[in-house]
């Protein structure tokens, strides 16, 4: 296949503009323009890229490489020999190369220039190392045979997780290089603070150097704009277990295809392997391996995240990415059909054999690494020992097809291939090269000393001056089995059981009330859970402790909630809660089911425990054992302890909502004084209306801010003789208003303004506030996606009177005439009696069975994280609420 635009698309959108110049310095290969990578490392000049390549200065040509150049005699006439060896090529950066005397022998001093017209070389043979440094780019990544290959560009994702061995390249005039020690990336708070000091925001990777980290991306994943990740080796490089240079696709609930069949195929590999080991295996493994991602899936998957990331709870979100992706390919390997690679040095005898080389071929295949790697630990770890080795003898052979010159000069190849690998795996292994002191020879018998196959005779010998055995390591002493766990755990199928294969949470999220009230409006509050407000929240969540060394049916746990700092937040006199065995003798316990609430008002909601037996039985108040309401904050967490019964406590600390990929959003309110005389108090009564906002509209995980603050005076014409606010929507007082406020208003913000509404002669208002949604008159064009709230400021707060406007806004709605009010948080509810506890204080769920499982936001809770195109025509919902279209939702919105 030749490498032409049409094929290499991507050419054409990575660097610059392909020049005349580049297309000379391809001229005469299979492939008409340079590939993304020439493209990219076309920017370096020649010593750079020496040095990256790990290429001597002047790299020396060797006589068998001048003689491979010009004899391209034919050996074994059924198939050609081995083709004229390519340069070798360049050092894996695995370890830091460093081209030192001792190494490798020198290469032999450069024949005396024939006089003779070279012979024109066959394709196959490699060209000597050019001096332009285009040429040599040409070299280094060809798209036949690549060497080197960019993993990062600047400004992108990384295409294929981050290796130990890749070379990061900083800076646009002056580039340093570092490399990489460990394999993946780490989000800035998870890395260890530089001079005390919190790292700036992103990705980093671990590398060599002082500080031992380099930031390479950005918050966004998206590289830095001066990063470039280069990995450089060779096909015969990789370890059978590296992760193909191959990037997979982000995965979760609901994926479908050939990389959701792989992911679980290797959690079951990871499974087996820990079941084998005596350790816990993965939640509901082994999976039915059919391509689609469900709840099991994401349960397995969440219990990998839990061992692969211990202690980084916002790692555990069940979505298959580049970094669990990184980490599941390194526990499973690469699958039961591959030789592992020896870890330890299996024993080097006095003599062994590397055979089954390919027909008239010197390439080491993958066949070979288990072998070459073990040749390479045994020297490694012999330096140590009293007898370290320092010499071996490499014989090559082949079969008796071609003649014997051209068999003895292709056994001496691939001697010198096994000699070279060697070398090169201790390189990689240690990061620096082999001792000084070893010296390995290389030698070639070709076809004279046949074996009982022609691929036994394909082979190479390797003879050591004596035999180092195999290094065994002491034997560890069993692991006993962990104390106990505990887990916050997941009603997955909503039938009110949970046991040890309930999935584990990730995040924990407000309890929505949705089945919290029975007949007359009345909180159900049965012991049975499928009558119980908490039991039968759609947002419940359980704890679970296993513990071996438990005796009775039940154990004590104790929970609570955290700041965003980490110090108590709900931290009641009592966080006992009581955990029944699911099953006699199973030593798995669980609770009754939890929920968080946003406020002291429904944290002080009694609970009945749901218990049948003991002193907590029935309904338990707050501050109580059993009670099962804990009052939390979006930026916060919750923690639960257990001690275990044969001593030692254990602990699980959860975010509230997801923070990885980010479930939370906010939005910014700018606040206008409009007309008022500012006091004190009414600074205090407006930032009660916030803080109330803020505890509705938690439970959708939405933070709402207060933004910039003015003071404005009211036109004439909008105002009465006591200073009070006399607009409404579509009024000319209003369109006074709007004509002040509208040029000094950035379009996609809500603005509320606070001023005082007539009252009647009673003192009761005429009304509290209004959202200007459906102004006409002109003022929607005028007003683009600015939305303007106009509410009295002198109003109790437990009016929630700032969160029922927000609904208009969020979701360009009215409010709907139905008992079940989409619009909530009604005090002065349409009809019905007042307050509504079904509506006051709550967001409804329509439409979908799941809101938390809503990717199109066609849910009504989640209408306030849909992007509206079009304000108008704002329709009045007749009977029922109806579907979203395309006026629903706010422009407003953002990421937290």
């Amino acid at each position: 296949m030749e490498y032409d635009e049409s094929e290499t698309p991507e050419t054409a959108s990575v660097g610059p503009a392909v020049t005349d110049d580049e297309r000379r310095w391809t001229k005469g290969r299979r492939h008409s323009l340079p590939t993304p990578e020439q493209r990219v490392l076309s920017q370096f000049s020649e010593a750079e890229l020496r040095e990256m390549l790990d290429l001597p200065p002047q790299p020396p040509i060797s006589v068998a490489q001048r003689e491979s150049e010009t004899d391209v005699s034919t050996a074994e006439p059924a198939a050609p020999a081995d083709p004229a060896p390519a340069a070798d090529p360049p050092p894996d950066f695995g370890g830091a190369y460093d081209p030192t005397p001792g190494f490798e022998p020198a290469g032999e001093p450069p024949a005396a220039p024939s006089t003779a017209a070279p012979p024109t070389p066959p394709a196959a043979v490699s060209p000597a190392p050019p001096a332009d440094p285009k040429s040599l780019v040409n070299v280094a990544v060809n798209p036949q045979t690549p060497s080197t290959q960019i993993v990062g560009f600047p400004g992108t994702r990384l295409v294929a997780p981050l290796l130990a061995g890749d070379i990061i390249l900083r800076g646009k005039h002056r580039r340093r290089a570092k490399m990489v020690t460990r394999p993946g990336t780490h989000r800035a708070n998870t890395v260890k603070r530089r001079g005390g000091r919190p790292r700036e925001g992103g990705f980093y990777a671990e590398v060599i150097g002082e500080d031992g980290y380099e930031r390479i991306a950005g918050p966004d994943g998206l590289l830095l704009d001066d990063v470039l990740i280069v990995r450089s080796r060779s096909e015969s490089d990789f370890g059978e277990s590296d992760p193909p240079i191959v990037p997979r696709p982000t995965v979760r609930q609901g994926s479908r295809g050939p990389a959701v069949t792989e992911a679980q195929t290797r959690l079951n590999t990871v499974h087996a392997t820990r079941v084998t080991g005596g350790e816990r295996g993965l939640d509901r493994c082994p999976l039915t391996v059919d391509g689609v991602f469900g709840a099991n899936t994401r349960a397995a998957t969440v219990a990998f995240q839990r061992t692969a990331f211990p202690n980084q709870p916002g790692e555990w979100d069940g979505v298959i990415g580049p970094r669990t992706w990184t980490a599941l390919i390194a526990a499973s390997g690469s699958g039961g059909r591959q030789t592992p690679l020896p870890t330890r040095c299996p024993g080097l005898p006095l003599e062994q054999q590397i055979d089954n080389f390919d027909f008239g071929s010197a390439d080491i295949l993958p066949r070979h690494q288990p072998q070459i790697i073990g040749i390479a630990r045994c020297i490694m770890e012999s330096q140590s020992s009293a007898t370290p080795v320092r010499h071996l003898r490499l014989i090559g052979h082949t079969d008796s097809v071609g003649s014997p010159a051209d068999n003895v000069a292709l056994g001496l190849r691939r001697a010198e291939a096994v000699r070279r690998e060697v070398l090169s795996a201790i390189a990689r292994m240690t990061g620096r090269p082999a001792p000084a002191t070893l010296v390995i020879d290389v030698d070639s018998r070709g076809e004279t000393e046949p074996q009982a196959s022609d691929a036994q005779s394909r082979r190479v010998q390797v003879f050591s001056d004596f035999v180092f055995p195999a290094v065994v390591p002491p034997r560890p002493r069993p692991r006993p089995a962990a104390a106990a766990t505990i887990e916050f755990v997941l009603d997955d199928d909503g039938d009110h059981r949970v046991d040890g294969s309930a999935p584990v949470a990730t995040a924990l999220m407000f309890g929505l009330w949705d089945n919290a009230y029975g007949p007359g409006r009345a909180v159900r509050n049965d012991p049975a859970e499928a009558n119980n407000f908490v039991g039968s929240d759609r947002r419940r969540f359980y704890l679970r402790v296993t513990d071996r060394g438990a005796t009775g049916s039940t154990v004590t746990a104790r929970w609570r909630t955290l700041t965003a700092g980490g110090a108590d937040d709900d931290a009641p006199a009592s966080q006992n809660v009581t955990l029944t065995e699911t099953a006699a003798g199973s030593k798995i316990f669980v609770s009754r089911a939890l929920m968080l609430v946003s406020d002291d008002t429904d944290a002080n909601q009694p609970t009945d425990s749901g218990l049948t037996a003991g002193p907590d039985t029935g309904v338990r108040n707050r501050g109580q054992s059993n009670h099962r309401l804990r009052r939390a904050a979006l930026d916060g967490s919750v923690r639960a302890d257990y001690t275990a019964a044969a001593g030692g406590a254990v602990s699980v600390t959860l975010p509230v909502f997801r923070r990885n990929p980010e479930s939370r959003r906010r939005v910014t309110l700018r606040v206008v004084h409009l007309g008022l005389t500012m006091t004190p108090a009414r600074r205090t009564l407006i930032d009660q209306q916030f803080l109330h906002a803020n505890r509705r509209w938690a439970q959708t995980g939405l933070r709402i801010d207060k933004g910039p603050t003015s003071d404005l005076a009211l036109p004439a014409g909008a105002t009465n003789a006591n200073g009070d606010y006399t607009g409404d929507l579509d009024t000319p007082a209003e369109r006074l208003v709007l004509d002040l406020l509208v040029p000094n208003t950035p379009d996609d913000t809500i603005t509320v303004c606070f001023c005082t509404i007539p009252r009647d002669a009673s003192g009761d208002p005429t009304f509290n506030a209004y959202a200007g949604i459906n102004q006409t008159q002109g003022a929607v064009r005028l007003l683009g996606n600015r939305f303007f709230i106009f509410q009295h400021v002198d109003l109790n707060a437990d009016f929630e009177t700032l969160a029922h406007e927000l609904h208009h806004v969020l979701f360009n709605r009215e409010d709907s005439p139905q008992d079940l009010r989409f619009f909530t948080f009604n005090t002065f509810a349409p009809g019905g009696a007042l307050p509504n506890v079904s509506t006051y204080r709550r967001i409804q769920t329509l439409f979908t069975a799941d809101p938390d499982n809503d990717p199109n936001n066609e849910n009504t809770f989640n209408w306030m994280r849909r992007r509206r195109t079009g304000r108008l025509p704002m329709v009045r919902d007749p009977v029922a609420i109806n579907p979203a279209s395309a006026t629903t939702g706010n422009t407003s919105v953002g990421t937290f």
